[in-house]
């Protein structure tokens, strides 16, 4: 199997600013992508796949599922996961509220920025995201956070020194 990001060294947590920002490529929600949704999660609900149950709702027509919009975050859909390469350790806390919903026909994309950059040791520490889903018109449909464990570049005063002989 073709290994798609390598184990190349990327981006270390010293390299992030507070404020900088990604945006991954926006997807157009489609009647296809409920489906595929429901039948990996078993969130069969008659609101995301049911047009009728849907038009009674209150919102009208169906919506989507707000793990599917929480999805769009994923990391490894975004440039941010091709920079840290090599320095990505793991993905430990994640939050989201959702503001409003995603219908079919949106066009929807997922924004990250750094909040806080926290190192833990000589070696890691966490990369505090802001992540947003907005529509096609702007609106914010979720907001939450994301924190990953990034590897850091190790000071080069901490570094052992070979003595040499003279």
């Amino acid at each position: 199997m073709k290994q798609l990001v390598g184990p190349r060294p990327g981006r270390f947590l010293d390299d992030f600013v507070v404020g900088e920002a990604w945006t991954s490529p926006s997807r157009t929600m489609t009647d296809t992508y409920f489906v595929l949704f429901s039948a990996l999660t078993g969130d069969v609900g008659a609101l995301h796949l049911d047009d009728d149950y849907a038009s009674r709702h209150r919102f009208g027509k169906r919506v989507a599922h707000g793990l599917l919009l929480n999805a769009l975050t994923a990391l490894g859909a975004s440039d941010l996961y091709r920079e840290l390469g090599g320095t990505f350790i793991g993905f430990v806390e994640q939050s989201s509220t959702f503001r409003r919903p995603a219908f079919i026909g949106d066009t929807v994309k997922a924004r990250m920025e750094v909040l806080r950059i926290a190192a833990d040791s000589p070696k890691r520490g966490y990369l505090h995201m802001r992540v947003t889903v907005v529509n096609q018109d702007g609106l914010e449909l979720l907001e939450g956070t994301h924190v990953y464990l990034v590897r850091r570049r190790q000071d080069e005063a901490e570094k052992p020194r070979s003595e040499s002989s003279e």
